[in-house]
């Protein structure tokens, strides 16, 4: 009985890990492509280089 609780519980916490992993990759994802964009157009000239 105690050990279904225990295996209950990894599997939770392995599931709230994944999902965490999932949202920090979209986060990153979504700040490399806006320095992407950036840096293409400080590239092309139409931003002034600070």
């Amino acid at each position: 009985m105690e050990q279904d609780e225990r295996e209950r519980g990894i599997q939770s916490m392995a599931r709230q890990v994944r999902i965490e992993r999932q949202q920090v990759g979209i986060q990153a994802g979504a700040i490399g492509a806006a320095g992407l964009l950036f840096a293409a157009k400080q590239s092309a000239g139409k931003l002034p280089a600070y």
